[in-house]
């Protein structure tokens, strides 16, 4: 049996919206489209985050219990998946 890549779950996820991006675009809604646009625009190591947080199971995520050897910096990563405020 094969080891998986360390970012296999990474790769996957961008087969996946890369795929959807290319046969499906003129489908895509405008919060799609902005979606893939801020997701490519994140640090890889937010990247990595974003989609490890999408497989946990439950609402609530404990930030110390986070600890992947791919993502060295878990707070900083987290701190780029954090809403900008554009208002009051």
């Amino acid at each position: 049996m094969a080891i998986p890549a360390p970012l296999y779950y990474l790769a996957n996820f961008r087969v996946l919206i890369d795929h959807a991006q290319r046969t499906y675009a003129d489908l895509l809604s405008e919060v799609e489209s902005q979606f893939i646009l801020t997701f490519d625009s994140l640090s890889l190591p937010a990247q990595c985050l974003y989609v490890r947080l999408l497989t946990r199971r439950g609402p609530l995520v404990r930030a110390d219990k986070l600890r992947y050897v791919e993502i060295p910096d878990v707070a900083s990563a987290a701190l780029a998946l954090q809403p900008t405020r554009t208002c009051c």
